[in-house]
């Protein structure tokens, strides 16, 4: 409550409270600070720029499961989904605001999702500090990787949709190292032992 006190009194010293109250509702409110709740993956689509701009077979169908499998994607996995890839759970306020060419021009770089289909040899290697070498196994035993501040994902050519559903379903509800910055068990890291 005091959080909200803080933002409100923020907010008043900018803005007379009569006058943004008239102007915005608490949902316009909450959707330009927080963004769409819902998360439209056509919209995702529309704002993606994928990598790299020449694509062969494998390639276009790795793109067709991918978007697919997004579509199927359950409120709460495409929360997840965006919280792997961005950090946060719900799409830029921007994205709703704008369209066609218009977008293309007021989104800055680190609004649009970028989609960068990683080469085998890439996926297939492991960064061991100044060096790096290549991993065990095939391309189907890696996991899909993503650069939060980048809002980037880096997605290996996967063999079929089954493959690609059960990495990307795996790396969203398993890989947390963006959580790390605030541990729910650790209340706000005040227990140290």
């Amino acid at each position: 409550m005091v959080l909200f006190r803080l933002v409100a009194a923020g907010l008043e010293s900018m803005v007379p409270a009569p006058l943004l109250q008239a102007l915005l509702s608490a949902h316009d409110l909450e959707k330009l600070v927080c963004g769409e709740p819902q998360i439209d993956i056509d919209e995702l689509q529309r704002n993606t720029k994928i990598r790299p701009t020449h694509r062969g077979h494998r390639e276009t169908q790795l793109l067709k499961w991918f978007w697919s499998i997004l579509r199927s994607f359950s409120t709460l996995e495409r929360q997840a989904f965006l919280r792997f890839v961005s950090g946060r759970s719900r799409l830029p306020a921007s994205w709703s605001e704008s369209t066609g060419a218009e977008r293309k021009t007021q989104l800055g770089a680190l609004d649009q999702f970028e989609l960068c289909i990683i080469s085998d040899e890439e996926a297939m290697e492991v960064d061991s500090g100044p060096t790096s070498q290549q991993a065990e196994g095939s391309i189907d035993d890696r996991l899909p990787t993503s650069d939060t501040c980048f809002f980037t994902l880096k997605l290996p050519k996967y063999s079929s949709s089954g493959i690609l559903r059960d990495r990307l379903v795996f790396a969203i509800t398993h890989c947390t190292a963006i959580d790390r910055d605030f541990d729910v068990n650790n209340d706000w890291g005040d227990n140290e032992e």
